[in-house]
């Protein structure tokens, strides 16, 4: 699971992929515009979307993959 959470312009982001919790980088909030990148192994996984009231979804990049689509809100 991806978990994220936005203090004022600041992101927190954890992102658990089997026993691995891997890093993120470039975590940036700008108006309702959020981004941020998530290094698995050697691929970067580039993250980018809104924010809309308590969800946030855009689209998840990597290279050599087809972009996919994501949505994150509150548990």
């Amino acid at each position: 699971p991806l978990v994220i959470r936005q203090s004022f312009q600041m992101l927190s982001v954890q992102f658990n992929s089997g026993n691995a919790t891997l890093a993120y980088t470039d975590g940036r909030v700008r108006g309702d515009e959020v981004s941020f990148a998530v290094m698995d192994a050697s691929v970067r996984r580039e993250f980018s979307g809104r924010i809309q009231g308590n969800t946030m979804y855009g689209t998840l990049r990597a290279a050599g993959l087809p972009d996919m689509r994501w949505t994150a809100s509150p548990r």
